[in-house]
């Protein structure tokens, strides 16, 4: 007995993506674009093929099962009333299958061109909304850039202002202290210069005074002595 098929893991980890492909597939209500239409025509050419019967090579595509319902209604209509009652009768039929289908390419056309009209609406909206924001970010960009550069110039000057006033008072105020402070110590070592000098000379006069008084004392009384000897030799 052979082992039945199993499936591995790398294909168990495919099964989600490609159900949810063609789940989206099944379920899309995208309008068919030129690659559908033409994969559409090759299916169709390939079934008539298939089935060995001749391929006419007419395809309708309508934009909604909607429209699809009256074109093949006057469709069939034409074809069985051509094949009945001969050429007046095609003729009717032709016309209306005309009308029909020249109603079902208007309202083609017509969604298209309102699709493509939306479409170019809302892009421009789109653009025109992107723009001004973008220039009103801008704006706003640059007023709040130059209101912090003017910030920063402002207070860079008042700081520089408040610095320099500081540094001129702080100097201005050394310069004085450094002037009074001589003024004063100059006036100091004057006046105690002059004191010194004064009593010096007062100490120095008195020294004088006194060994004059002393030397002049010693002499008359030396000399009263010798006076005093004499007058007694006599």
């Amino acid at each position: 007995m052979s082992k039945e098929y199993t499936l591995t893991e790398e294909h168990r980890a495919q099964l989600k993506p490609w159900a949810d492909k063609w789940i989206a597939n099944a379920m899309s209500t995208d309008p068919m674009d030129s690659v559908d239409r033409d994969v559409m025509v090759a299916t169709l050419k390939g079934q008539y093929e298939a089935a060995n019967l001749p391929w006419h090579g007419r395809v309708v595509f309508v934009p909604s099962p909607f429209v699809a319902i009256f074109a093949a209604g006057f469709a069939a209509c034409g074809w069985y009333l051509r094949k009945t009652f001969g050429d007046a009768t095609r003729q009717a039929v032709n016309q209306a299958v005309n009308q029909a289908t020249d109603q079902a390419v208007y309202q083609a056309v017509y969604q298209a061109t309102e699709q493509a009209v939306n479409q170019a609406t809302r892009q421009a909206v789109y653009q025109a909304t992107e723009q001004a924001t973008e220039q009103a970010v801008n704006q706003a960009t640059s007023q709040a850039a130059d209101q912090a550069v003017y910030q920063a110039v402002n207070q860079a000057a008042r700081q520089a202002t408040e610095q320099a006033t500081e540094q001129a008072f702080n100097q201005a105020t050394e310069q004085a202290v450094n002037q009074a402070t001589r003024q004063a110590v100059y006036q100091a070592t004057r006046q105690a210069t002059e004191q010194a000098t004064e009593q010096a000379v007062n100490q120095a006069t008195r020294q004088a005074v006194y060994q004059a008084v002393n030397q002049a004392t010693e002499q008359a009384t030396e000399q009263a002595a010798d006076q005093a000897a004499d007058q007694a030799v006599n």
